[in-house]
């Protein structure tokens, strides 16, 4: 059967609880050089996690789309974090 993907939640589709980054997360590639904020998610066909990323520093025009295996979480003491744009809104500000 196939699924609406457009109306569909994550929850229809299967995917709650098996993502490694939520949506509005601030992540990094594992190099270190590109702090960036997720803005969608899905699963491969193959069961991989991809994110759809807005890079922070480069501009609101800036978006890419990576496999989960190269992202590591950003904290609200990483260092990157101290001059965001997106620090008057960022989650993990507000929650500290």
């Amino acid at each position: 059967m196939m699924h609406n993907m457009i109306n569909a939640t994550e929850t229809e589709i299967g995917m709650v609880g098996g993502f490694a980054f939520d949506v509005g997360q601030c992540v990094n590639h594992r190099s270190g050089g590109m702090p960036s904020i997720v803005i969608g998610r899905h699963k491969t066909s193959k069961g991989r996690e991809q994110y759809h990323l807005r890079e922070i520093e480069l501009g609101a025009h800036r978006y890419r789309v990576m496999q989960g295996d190269f992202l590591v979480p950003m904290s609200a003491s990483a260092a990157e974090c101290g001059a965001c744009r997106c620090a008057k809104v960022c989650p993990l500000r507000r929650a500290n």
